[in-house]
């Protein structure tokens, strides 16, 4: 294969093996000779197209993302190692002993009623966004938001939802960035990639001073 030390800065080859991976991932199994033969050309690999099929089938049935599957293609199959954070956030002064998946459902659900719903509090919005909007205000912002939609049956609760991509160039794949949701079920989730331990820690601080709990 050839080394990435490189190629990992020609981004017009990482972007034709990035849309080949895209291809090959559309097949399950007998994956065509011409494409193996393109990405082994591309890569420098000599590989059969089972293994192409075996790696860019991640890219839907996991987590991974299109570029970090590129990376692997001249990594022998490993995987990039992500620096990865998610806490899911509520504010009570109730002892929970729920997991939190349980705990969230109910809330978004109503399983347990309107007396457990009520030992939970709504979390300050404004507040939440206004921090995050300074703690990582050199950083690129997205924005969405989604009402509650009642029906007879259920209420499907909304959220406001922000993220924060770091405009720092880092090298491919990695990124950095930080999301915050606030749900109208009295949840908040808030999760990211690449964040430094001072900025993780600043983010733990931040909820524990609103008397917030991490559920996960």
């Amino acid at each position: 294969m050839k080394n990435w030390d490189d190629v990992k800065n020609d981004r017009e080859l990482l972007e034709k093996v990035g849309k080949l991976v895209d291809k090959v991932a559309e097949y399950s199994d007998n994956l065509p000779k011409k494409l193996c033969k393109q990405l082994n050309e591309l890569t420098g690999n000599n590989w059969e197209p089972v293994e192409y099929s075996k790696y860019c089938a991640k890219y839907w049935i996991t987590p991974w993302n299109r570029r970090e599957i590129v990376y692997a293609l001249f990594h022998d199959g490993k995987m990039p190692e992500k620096n990865q954070y998610r806490k899911s956030i509520v504010k009570t002064n109730e002892k929970l002993d729920l997991p939190d998946i349980k705990i969230r459902y109910a809330l978004c659900t109503g399983a347990y009623g309107e007396e457990f719903r009520n030992k939970f509090e709504d979390l300050p919005e404004k507040e939440i966004f206004k921090w995050f909007a300074s703690t990582f205000s050199g950083w690129r912002k997205e924005w969405q938001e989604k009402e509650d939609k009642v029906t007879a049956e259920r209420i499907e609760y909304g959220y406001t939802t922000c993220t924060y991509s770091c405009l720092e160039k880092l090298e491919f794949p990695f990124d950095r960035f930080v999301g915050v949701t606030v749900s109208h079920d009295r949840t908040a989730l808030v999760w990211g990639e690449g964040l430094s331990d001072d900025e993780k820690n600043s983010i733990t601080d931040f909820f524990i001073k609103l008397g917030c709990k991490f559920i996960d």
